[in-house]
C-alpha cells in the first residue's frame, strides 16, 4: 500500500489528479496535454495528427503561419481520436485560431479505438469512475513504475529530459525519437530493415475504402473547428515508396477517395494541401526513420511545404 500511495501521489505517468511531476510519455497524449496546459497561452496553431507528424516543428509552423505554435501530434492517432481531443482542448478554453490536420491516407480505413481509461482519468473520452482510479492504482504496483516515481520525486521535470531510449517532447510539443536519433549518430541506424519487413508483409492492407467512423470523424471536426472559430488546414502526408509500392495499384484510387471527401469540406475556413507527393516537396525515401515517420529533415520540407501548396479547395466549389 506504502508503494501504490506514492506512485499514486507522484504520479510520473499522468494517470490521477494532482500528481507532483511532470507525465512520462507512457502515454503521449497525456504529457502533450500536460505540456500545453503550462504553454505561456493558447497557441495560434496546433498541430494534430498521429506520430508521423511529431517531427513538425513548431517554431518553424510560427514563423510560416505568424503568432505561436504547439505540436500536438500522438501515436496511432486517427480522426475519430482528433475530434475528441479538439473538443476537449475546445472546453478547456484551449481552441486555437488555426488546426494544422495531418491526414495518414492509408490510416483512414481504420476503425477507430476505444479511449484508454488513462485518457478518462485526465477527462479525455469518457467519464472517470471510481473503477477507474482503482485499476489504475493497482496497475501502479510494479518496480517499473515505482522507480519512475522515485525518479521524478527527486527531479519533477525528469519525464521531460532528453533521453535516447524513448520518444521525448520539447515543452512546444516537438517530438525526438530518442532511439533513431541516437543510432543515426552512432552509425548503426539501418532503414533496410524496415523495408524488408515491409515487402515480406502480404497483410499490409485490409481495407481500400476510407471507414465511415473516420468520415463522420472528419466531417465532426471540421463541425467542431466552425463552431468555435478556428479554420482547419488539412495536410495530407508522404509515405515511403516501399510502402506505396506494397499496398499496391489500389492504394491511388484510395487517395483519391480521401482526396474527393476532404474537398468536400472546403470553406473559407476549410483547406487542403496534398504534401503526399515526395518529389514535389523535394523529399526522399531516405528521409523517413522506417517507412512513415518523417526525420527531421523531411518533417522541414513538409512543414516548409504548406507555405507554397496550392489549397486544393480553390479549385472545388464551396459546400
Amino acid at each position: 500500500m506504502a508503494v501504490m500511495a506514492v506512485n499514486v501521489a507522484v504520479d510520473p505517468r499522468g494517470e490521477f489528479p494532482g500528481g507532483s511531476a511532470a507525465p512520462s510519455n507512457t502515454n503521449d497524449m497525456v504529457q502533450k496535454l500536460w505540456l500545453l496546459q503550462r504553454y505561456p497561452r493558447t497557441p495560434d496553431t496546433i498541430v494534430v495528427g498521429s506520430s508521423r507528424l511529431q517531427t513538425w516543428d513548431p517554431k518553424q509552423v510560427a514563423a510560416q503561419r505568424g503568432g505561436t505554435a504547439f505540436n500536438f501530434a500522438v501515436a496511432s492517432s486517427l480522426p475519430t481520436d482528433q475530434v475528441i481531443l479538439y473538443r476537449e482542448l475546445a472546453r478547456r478554453g484551449l481552441a486555437p485560431r488555426t488546426l494544422l490536420v495531418g491526414i495518414d491516407v492509408e490510416a483512414m480505413s481504420k476503425p477507430p479505438g476505444t479511449p484508454s481509461s488513462m485518457l478518462r482519468l485526465v477527462g479525455i473520452g469518457g467519464t472517470v469512475s471510481a473503477d477507474d482510479y482503482w485499476q489504475a492504482a493497482l496497475g501502479s504496483l510494479d518496480a517499473q513504475y515505482f522507480l519512475e516515481s522515485l525518479q521524478a520525486a527527486q527531479d519533477p521535470e525528469w519525464a521531460l529530459r532528453p533521453r535516447a531510449d524513448r520518444v521525448w517532447f520539447e515543452a512546444d510539443g516537438l517530438g525526438h525519437y530518442g532511439p533513431w536519433e541516437a543510432q543515426i549518430a552512432a552509425g548503426t541506424y539501418q532503414q533496410e530493415k524496415y523495408l524488408k519487413s515491409l515487402r515480406n508483409d502480404t497483410n499490409v492492407w485490409t481495407d481500400h475504402h476510407p471507414h465511415p467512423r473516420q468520415v463522420e470523424a472528419v466531417q465532426a471536426l471540421v463541425r467542431a473547428a466552425k463552431g468555435n472559430g478556428t479554420d482547419i488546414v488539412f495536410v495530407v502526408t508522404p509515405i515511403h515508396p516501399v510502402r506505396q509500392a506494397a499496398f499496391g495499384p489500389l492504394y491511388a484510387d484510395f487517395q483519391r477517395e480521401v482526396d474527393a471527401l476532404l474537398r468536400r469540406l472546403c470553406s473559407p475556413h476549410v483547406h487542403v494541401l496534398d504534401a503526399s507527393d515526395l518529389a514535389r516537396i523535394g523529399g526522399s525515401g531516405d528521409q523517413f526513420y522506417d517507412t512513415v515517420h518523417e526525420t527531421p529533415p523531411l518533417a522541414k520540407l513538409v512543414v516548409a511545404s504548406t507555405a507554397w501548396l496550392p489549397d486544393e479547395c480553390m479549385a472545388t466549389p464551396s459546400v
